[in-house]
């Protein structure tokens, strides 16, 4: 080896430590340290993301399943709600119906009782007159004296 002088270059001291340096120096574990945590890192994150992605699967099949649930229970309530609305129609229909023949009635029966009055009226009148006509015209009878005794006195 020579020694340093001042006229060396960098290139000669390289060359110079080169094939001796590499002898000595022993390789480091730090790149290799670095590289092994980088990839347990890396699995780590890996399981940590494979669960949480099986988790929201997992939710979202729950939630498609209720979704579907309530699609089904919605179609259900549409179809007994047409159902109603038809049911109601024709109640209110039929309500429509027999207001007018309570109506009808109704005036059939006032008309009745108009009829029924006159001819309680008439058959009164007739009653009255045959009552009339039946009893023997009398001349008022004269009443005949009546004596009045005095008391006796004793």
């Amino acid at each position: 080896m020579q020694e340093p002088t001042e006229l060396m270059t960098t290139t000669d001291i390289v060359l110079e430590e080169g094939p001796d340096r590499k002898a000595e120096r022993r390789s480091s574990w730090t790149p290799w340290v670095l590289l092994a945590l980088a990839l347990l890192g890396g699995a780590g994150a890996g399981v940590f993301l494979w669960t949480r992605l099986e988790r929201v699967r997992l939710e979202a099949s729950t939630t498609r399943a209720a979704l579907e649930a309530g699609e089904s229970e919605r179609a259900r309530l549409a179809r007994n709600l047409e159902r109603l609305e038809a049911e109601k129609a024709e109640l209110v229909a039929l309500k429509d119906e027999l207001t007018g023949r309570v109506q009808t009635r109704g005036e059939e029966l006032a008309k009745l009782r108009v009829a029924y009055r006159e001819l309680e009226l008439k058959m009164e009148e007739e009653v009255a007159k045959a009552a009339r006509a039946a009893a023997p015209k009398k001349a008022p009878a004269k009443r005949a004296p009546t004596s009045k005794k005095k008391p006796r006195r004793r």
